[in-house]
C-alpha cells in the first residue's frame, strides 16, 4: 500500500514538473509569432547645422513578426516609430510641427534561461521625418540599430502580454526637404528610449 502511494506521489510530481517545463518552453521550433504595442519615452537627436534636440518625450509604437528558430532563439522583423507634435511661433506666426524617428530592423530575440524574459537586438534602417504646417516636410534615411528587453506574460494559450523597453538608434544621414530638395542638415542622428507594452500571439 505504501509503495503504491509512493509511486502515485512520484507520478504526480513528474507530471507537475513536465507541465511546468512545457509552460516554460513556450512555442516550439518553426512556430510563427506576431506582436504589436504602444509605448512612450524621450528622444535625443542632432545634426551638423541644426544643433541638438533633447528633452522631448513622445508616443511610440511597434509591429513585429517572425518565427521560432529554437526554444531560446526567435528571428523576425520589426518596425518602431516614435513621434512628437508641438506648436511653435515665429515672427507672430504659429505653426504645428511634427517630428518622427524610427527603425526598420531584422531582429533576433534570445531567451537566456528558457524563461519568459528575453533580450532583443536588431540592425537595419534608421530614419527621421519632419513636417511643419507652414514649412513643408523633410527627412533623412540611413543606418539603424535597436536593443531591447522584455517579458512574456501568458494571458490565454498562445497569447501573451509583453512589457518591453527598447533603445532605438539611427545614423540617418543628411536631412533633405521633400522632393529631393535642399539639404537642411547633415549627419542626422537619433536615440529614442521607449517603454511600452504589446500583445504577442503565437
Amino acid at each position: 500500500m505504501r509503495a503504491t502511494r509512493r509511486m502515485a506521489a512520484v507520478w504526480f510530481l513528474m507530471t507537475l514538473g513536465a507541465g511546468a517545463a512545457r509552460a516554460q518552453d513556450g512555442p516550439g521550433p518553426h512556430a510563427l509569432w506576431f506582436s504589436a504595442g504602444l509605448g512612450y519615452g524621450p528622444a535625443h537627436a542632432g545634426c551638423d547645422g541644426c544643433g541638438n534636440i533633447s528633452g522631448q518625450s513622445g508616443a511610440s509604437g511597434f509591429l513585429s513578426a517572425g518565427g521560432v528558430l529554437k526554444h531560446k532563439l526567435r528571428l523576425g522583423g520589426q518596425l518602431d516609430v516614435w513621434t512628437h507634435h508641438w506648436t511653435e511661433t515665429n515672427f507672430g506666426v504659429s505653426s504645428g510641427v511634427t517630428r518622427a524617428y524610427g527603425n526598420v530592423s531584422a531582429t533576433i530575440s534570445y531567451y537566456p534561461l528558457r524563461a519568459p524574459l528575453f533580450l532583443r537586438g536588431g540592425v537595419g534602417v534608421g530614419f527621421g521625418r519632419f513636417k511643419s504646417t507652414i514649412g513643408g516636410s523633410s527627412g533623412a534615411t540611413g543606418f539603424g540599430m535597436i536593443f531591447g528587453a522584455g517579458y512574456d506574460v501568458r494571458v490565454v494559450p498562445h497569447v501573451f502580454l509583453t512589457p518591453v523597453t527598447t533603445l532605438l538608434t539611427g545614423w540617418d544621414g543628411d536631412q533633405r526637404s521633400s522632393g529631393g530638395g535642399a539639404t537642411l542638415g547633415q549627419n542626422l542622428t537619433h536615440a529614442v528610449l521607449s517603454a511600452g507594452v504589446g500583445l504577442t500571439v503565437y
